[in-house]
């Protein structure tokens, strides 16, 4: 009878250990996917940023070849009115420009802060994913194992070609602490 009560609960902690190593290469593979989205949008942002850069100088180019040309039809104008004509062209020129410039820093700044509350939302859920492993692995301390998930996470993935047991523990405040201080920009 003892024999059969040993051998059901030997095979329960197999099943709960089976299950433990499931739910930690998942919550594995999901913080590796989102540190992947991370970096494909970091890499998104400089490539748009080098982009951006690119059209800007171009423009700037076009600008500034007009804008000599209006310089030069003032200082060749030969009456009142055609230096009122080429200045009130001069000015507006360059308003068009600061314009120009100020909406392309404006939409800059939206994607930016778009990204950045992307990614505060997906740390939140990361870190309520955490926690929720937390206090699970917490309900299943009775079966002699360590109640600390970042031990259990280690222990369940040492050996296993391809984990990520190296990682260091992700701290919540750390992960957002960054972000959150950006949050004045707006």
């Amino acid at each position: 009878m003892e024999a059969r009560v040993a051998e059901k609960a030997a095979v329960l902690v197999d099943e709960i250990l089976v299950a433990q190593r499931q739910r930690d290469d998942a919550m594995l593979s999901r913080v590796h996917t989102a540190e992947e989205e991370r970096e494909a949008a970091v890499e998104r942002a400089r490539r748009l940023e080098k982009e951006q850069a690119e059209i800007f100088d171009y423009n700037c180019e076009q600008v500034d070849l007009a804008v000599e040309e209006l310089l030069e039809g003032v200082r060749e104008a030969s009456s009142g009115r055609d230096i009122e004509r080429y200045g009130a062209a001069l000015v507006s020129r360059i308003r068009k420009g600061q314009a120009r410039r100020d909406r392309i820093t404006a939409e800059e700044m939206r994607a930016v802060v778009a990204e950045r509350d992307d990614a505060i939302a997906r740390c939140k859920k990361l870190d309520h994913e955490l926690s929720r492993a937390k206090e699970e692995l917490s309900a299943r301390g009775s079966s002699g194992r360590t109640n600390d998930p970042e031990q259990e996470m280690k222990r369940s993935t040492a050996g296993k070609p391809g984990t990520r047991a190296q990682w260091p523990p992700i701290q919540a405040s750390a992960t957002l602490d960054p972000l959150l201080s950006f949050a004045d920009v707006r």
